[in-house]
């Protein structure tokens, strides 16, 4: 195998650290730092560091799956459909640019949803970040609708893609599936498994971490090369703490994923009964509908789920009818998110607005 020289690391590797001695600062909110990074993959100087840095954002978006939040505007309901849209400032790659991003999250029963960005708050498009998520729930031993299932496992896959319109590059992904690993008894454990997947046809390079027990990822970023595949870049360590690179000819290591860095606290359990804010509450929106649904199928074989969840307490209470209806034609919610990179019309950026 030929060797590899990976590019001097500028836009995604810091150096290796030590244990962290002091307590992390406060963090801006999830979408401030996931659209910074969305920034600062567009600037990265080559597609090999444009690659790691859309799979740190995969990193850092997977894990904030599970970090709770502090605001109550985050708690995650049972409704028809939920749209929030907003624009935020970031900085551009040469620190003197400000650019605009606009965010879109709908998590709806329609399968059609089409992003519309609203005119007059981005000039010219750098970059976007689109990704659907929708859960589904499975028995670890036979199928749901089977009188002998058992335990409910919770398995949340998504996909999606990111593209680079200056440098002519779309990288698509699959994520690792979010599971709740035993729904019926709270509180259920919380974890990552799976393979975080992302390739882009066009420079023929491919990232492939594995996600397994413990919060261990492994795996390599590769490049077709005469019909084989050569590893350019090792990845290893854990989700829950650092994720490093190296060079296979190479022992100097950088770190491509700090949680610690990336926001708030990681759990490893939530408890369904009296779930609070979440960071990503219109996607646990989505799990407690399918929660509903499975409900419904084992009550209706003579099954309740653990009491309190589905009792008519909290989020997971009666539905309302227009829901009811929804979900008689086979419809479940699906989340979708958006992020939109681009200059603003003008220098000055304005302020801040959301709406929801």
């Amino acid at each position: 195998m030929a060797s590899t020289v990976l590019p001097q690391p500028r836009a995604v590797f810091t150096a290796k650290k030590g244990p962290r001695t002091e307590a992390p600062t406060a963090k801006a909110d999830r979408f401030a730092r996931q659209a910074q990074l969305l920034a600062k993959a567009e600037g990265a100087p080559d597609s090999l560091e444009r690659l790691l840095a859309v799979c740190r954002l995969l990193l850092t978006f997977c894990t904030d799956l599970l970090r709770p939040s502090t605001l109550a505007r985050d708690m995650p309901v049972l409704i028809l459909g939920q749209h929030y849209l907003s624009h935020r400032a970031v900085t551009g790659p040469s620190q003197d640019e400000q650019l605009r991003v606009l965010l879109q999250e709908v998590c709806a029963y329609d399968s059609a949803v089409n992003f519309t960005a609203p005119p007059n708050k981005i000039s010219s498009r750098l970059a976007s970040l689109q990704l659907a998520l929708c859960p589904a729930i499975h028995s670890k031993s036979s199928s749901l609708r089977n009188s002998k299932s058992g335990p409910l496992v919770v398995s949340v896959s998504g996909e999606g893609h990111a593209t680079f319109w200056l440098h002519e590059e779309e990288y698509t992904f699959r994520l690792p599936s979010l599971l709740l690993q035993d729904a019926s008894v709270q509180p259920c454990k919380v974890d990552l498994a799976g393979t975080l997947q992302v390739e882009c046809s066009g420079t023929g390079m491919a990232a492939t971490l594995k996600c397994s027990a413990g919060g261990r990822i492994k795996g390599a970023v590769s490049r077709l090369a005469a019909f084989a595949k050569e590893d350019m870049v090792l990845v290893s360590g854990h989700w829950t703490e650092q994720v490093l690179v190296s060079t296979p000819d190479s022992d100097a290591e950088g770190v491509l994923f700090d949680a610690n860095e990336a926001g708030g606290p990681l759990v490893s359990e939530v408890d369904l009964h009296s779930l609070g804010p979440m960071q990503h509450p219109r996607l646990w929106s989505a799990i407690l509908d399918a929660l509903q649904d499975a409900k419904a199928i084992q009550q209706a074989k003579g099954r309740a789920l653990s009491a309190g969840v589905g009792s008519g307490a909290g989020p997971l209470g009666p539905l309302p009818p227009c829901i009811v209806a929804a979900r008689a034609t086979g419809q479940r919610l699906i989340y979708r998110m958006q992020y939109v990179l681009g200059r603003p019309p003008s220098a000055q950026v304005g302020s801040l607005g959301a709406q929801t």
